[in-house]
């Protein structure tokens, strides 16, 4: 009997050691009719803000530490679903059944569309956090060259420790630390674009070098190498006129600080800006729901270019608070030749098409609004002399711990630049590795 008491001991503590450590369970989201792989589902445990999302082929992993996890899938324009968590199992492939409006759940809306969305950048200062939070996020950004036989690609792979002072106040941006870093490529590939982005880099790493060394000369910085060695005539020369176009392909691409901000500045959108609306066509689409909240779903599209770019996509409402759940839009630049003359000018290329397929998505945590996750895909082509290259980036964040209750500044010293290379840039304060957070495969 003791033999067999102890056996049944050691048994209870295996599967209690089991969980005791942080385990990986892996699965796929599809339609349940189509079969259809659906990315950028939702995949959290449940009455927390941790998880993460499914990929292009609807595949995802997520760490648990417990058994008896309840798990909530949550896809816009399908119906929640939920599982447990089984000691015995590490695989689970989720069919999700497409939501369909009721006629019983029908609202007669006493107003158009346009009304809703001018009520919901009224109210968005009231649904968001003014308190400040911290947040820790996996980031990616791939490149890859579409029209490369060898499918070569190079990838960053980051986790980032977030602070928002205050994200109400969307000119308030995040302190940002960079904790962990991974890069790695496939075959070789020279890039037009990536190539100016990487001397944008170096011109910024050499201009902070520039500024020390002047300030620590008690000069003015010019920004030019041996400039204050020349005569005034021929300063003005070299330095030439300062209204001069300057192209920073930074903004246009995004990288970690960018879209970090994507949730916090989503009224930057024009799309939502009060002096652009009348450009734009609202309409309902059906209604909806995710992560058990009620949605209200508005299409929009503009017909003439509004900055140069053609939009299309749905703004998910809280149907209740007019809050904003979620933002999906494509957008297609089509630039004016003098532009392209200018590119043509400073880097010797021209960009023949730019278009953009963004996805932001928030969560709620005691009825006010967070970040949770953003994916932006980028397709350019660039034209150089006789050659055509086509270029596919695609960023994507994901918040997978967050903190409201004890969060901390990040340090001078420690603030992640997004105009330096990310591996002269990490301070891994809590030791963690690879295995501490959740990537999304690809």
């Amino acid at each position: 009997m003791k033999k067999f008491q102890l056996l049944i001991l050691l048994l209870s503590l295996s599967i209690t050691s089991a969980f005791s450590q942080t385990r990986i369970i892996r699965g796929t989201i599809v339609d349940k009719l189509s079969n259809e792989p659906l990315s950028f589902a939702s995949i959290a445990i449940k009455n927390s803000s941790n998880g993460t999302f499914s990929n292009d082929e609807g595949l995802f992993e997520l760490k648990v530490k417990e058994e008896n996890t309840s798990i909530q899938i949550s896809y816009i324009g399908y119906k929640d679903y939920e599982f447990v968590v089984d000691a015995k199992e590490d695989v689970y492939n989720v069919f999700l059944e497409a939501y369909e409006v009721e006629l019983e759940e029908v609202v007669v809306r006493p107003h158009e569309a346009i009304y809703y969305i001018k009520k919901a950048i009224e109210n968005h200062p009231n649904t968001i956090t003014s308190e400040a939070f911290e947040t820790r996020s996996f980031f990616s950004e791939r490149s890859s060259l579409v029209n490369d036989k060898d499918d070569s690609y190079k990838m960053d792979e980051a986790v980032f420790i977030s602070y928002f002072p205050d994200y109400s106040i969307d000119t308030l941006a995040a302190e940002n630390r960079l904790v962990l870093h991974e890069y790695s490529e496939k075959g070789e590939f020279e890039s037009i674009l990536l190539e100016n982005k990487k001397i944008a880099k170096r011109e910024a790493k050499d201009k902070k070098r520039r500024e020390k060394k002047a300030k620590k000369e008690k000069r003015p910085d010019t920004g030019i190498v041996g400039i204050d060695t020349l005569s005034t005539e021929a300063k003005d020369e070299v330095l030439g006129d300062s209204d001069n176009v300057n192209i920073e392909f930074g903004d246009m691409l995004g990288g970690p600080a960018s879209i970090l901000r994507n949730s916090q500045k989503i009224l930057d959108n024009v799309f939502f800006k009060k002096e652009k609306l009348k450009k734009f066509r609202y309409s309902f689409a059906p209604a909806t729901t995710y992560q058990g909240r009620a949605l209200m779903a508005i299409d929009f599209y503009n017909k003439k270019k509004v900055e140069f770019v053609l939009y299309k996509g749905t703004i998910y409402l809280d149907h209740e608070t007019l809050a904003i759940v979620s933002v999906d839009y494509t957008a297609k630049v089509k630039l004016p030749f003098y532009v392209n003359a200018l590119l043509k000018a400073a880097g010797g290329f021209k960009l023949n098409s730019i278009s953009a397929d963004t996805r932001t998505r928030n969560q709620t945590i005691e009825g006010l609004v967070y970040p949770k996750q953003s994916r932006v895909n980028i397709q350019i082509e660039l034209e150089q002399e006789d050659r055509i290259e086509n270029i596919a980036i695609k960023q994507i964040l994901n918040i997978d711990e967050i903190n409201i209750t004890n969060p901390n500044p990040i340090p001078e010293d420690q603030k992640f630049d997004s105009d330096l290379e990310m591996a002269d840039q990490i301070f891994n304060l809590e030791n963690l590795s690879w295995d501490d957070v959740g990537k999304v495969e690809y």
